[in-house]
């Protein structure tokens, strides 16, 4: 499947469906092209001339939600390239998963570091919720934490 979407005549997106599957464990990735990319900050200045979409089988065997929210957060990538404030509040505004974590177990969890590795010790619905809490479980067990969304 291929999509060209055009302003005054020019192409300014091309995004393919691809048949081959993203990065193991991966539910759906969006790749480009970075000759042509121009970007300042964390925002895409210029566009990639081809994007392709990739899709597991996996996340096509998850319900309509979940499919949708993963699609959606691919979608705002072609406007901001990392997992910025912005493109969380794009995502959210849209109705997006965060991650695909979030769209197969939703809440934000707040993760402390044990040895190399990161545990889940508490979620929450919001991130205001889970960012107040870890402040308060930082004062009174310093180590390192981290938002899970």
């Amino acid at each position: 499947m291929r999509w060209a979407g055009t302003i005054w005549g020019a192409s300014v997106l091309n995004v393919e469906m691809s048949p081959e599957e993203p990065a193991k464990e991966v539910l759906a990735s969006l790749a480009y092209d970075p000759r042509g990319v121009w970007a300042s900050g964390n925002h895409l200045v210029k566009r990639a001339p081809r994007y392709v979409l990739r899709v597991s089988s996996h996340l096509l065997e998850q319900s309509p939600v979940v499919i949708e929210q993963i699609v959606i957060h691919e979608v705002c990538h072609l406007g901001y390239p990392r997992h910025d404030a912005d493109f969380r509040a794009l995502v959210t505004q849209y109705g997006g998963a965060l991650s695909e974590q979030a769209a197969m177990q939703p809440g934000v969890m707040v993760q402390r570091k044990v040895g190399a590795r990161y545990q889940t010790i508490a979620t929450f619905a919001t991130e205001a919720e889970a960012r107040a809490w870890a402040l308060e479980e930082i004062r009174r067990t310093p180590g390192s934490y981290r938002l899970s969304m």
